[in-house]
């Protein structure tokens, strides 16, 4: 299985639960992403797709307070600032 979900190893309706937590932002391929999360999904169960909230005062990789809309160089600046790589 590659990491990114792009190609489950599993038979179509496979699943009663499909959860991806914070996934569909690391991939340009989102639409194809979620059209196999949805392959291997049984008709009338249930589906999550989360995705963080780039506006939010949290971040969640790094499980810090964050400033929405901080210049890429700022934001390494801060992260090092607080003692994160």
């Amino acid at each position: 299985m590659n990491e990114d979900g792009r190609q489950l190893p599993f038979k179509d309706a496979s699943f009663d639960v499909v959860f991806a937590g914070d996934v569909l932002e690391h991939t340009n391929e989102q639409k194809r992403l979620i059209k196999e999360a949805l392959r291997v999904f049984k008709p009338g169960g249930y589906a999550q797709f989360v995705v963080p909230n780039f506006n939010s005062f949290w971040e969640g990789h790094y499980g810090m307070l964050w400033f929405p809309g901080m210049s890429k160089e700022a934001a390494k600046k801060y992260v090092r600032w607080q003692g994160k790589d």
